[in-house]
């Protein structure tokens, strides 16, 4: 029987408590043999803005993923260079790779994902798993709407997520709080000693 994959890509800057809930809900639900978290290279909706290094947002998923024996980093994106679109992601790791993919995502970017390059190909190559954001609803709809456009197959978890953004967490460190609460032990420690976000 072929081993089913978890993957959950992001920009990762930083990896934070909710990224990683996601992944354990999911595994957990779905029973996911294993997760592979994708640092972005080069994010597609994210090119105006700077962010840490590539390599800095890896060490932070290495330490982050050091307590989940079944999940592990891959620096694919990398690799493929240049912008970094799930479509091309997908189709290596589907050579590379034996077993079933499914594409974890947060509830937003389900609705936003016939913007993203290539859905018609995503679908062939992956199932995508959507984890709601607290308070928002819709989703089964939108799942329905991505079936018949693009042959998508979405499944809905029965569990929401945390309510927690990297963009929120990179506000606490730049204006001096703490924010070791937010982040997966050793992230934040990892942050402060290479003054990131500061």
């Amino acid at each position: 029987m072929d081993k089913k994959i978890g993957l959950l890509g992001g920009t990762f800057d930083p990896i934070h408590n909710g990224h990683i809930l996601m992944a354990v809900q999911v595994s957990n639900e779905y029973h996911l043999d294993s997760c592979l978290f994708l640092p972005a290279f080069i994010p597609p909706h994210k090119r105006e803005r700077n962010i840490s290094s590539f390599e800095h947002r890896t060490d932070m998923c290495e330490i982050a993923l050091s307590a989940h024996s079944n999940f592990s980093v891959s620096g694919i994106e990398k690799e493929l260079g240049g912008v970094s679109y799930t479509y091309l992601t997908l189709s290596a790791l589907k050579r590379e790779l034996k077993g079933e993919l499914y594409y974890i995502i947060g509830g937003d970017s389900l609705f936003e994902l016939h913007l993203w390059r290539n859905p018609e190909e995503i679908a062939r190559l992956a199932k995508i798993i959507c984890v709601p954001r607290p308070g928002t609803e819709g989703h089964l709809t939108r799942a329905g709407e991505l079936k018949k456009e693009y042959n998508l197959e979405v499944l809905i978890s029965s569990r929401e997520g945390k309510n927690i953004s990297s963009t929120a967490v990179r506000e606490i460190i730049q204006s001096g709080g703490d924010a070791s609460g937010l982040l997966p032990e050793g992230v934040f420690e990892y942050v402060r000693q290479h003054r990131l976000y500061q």
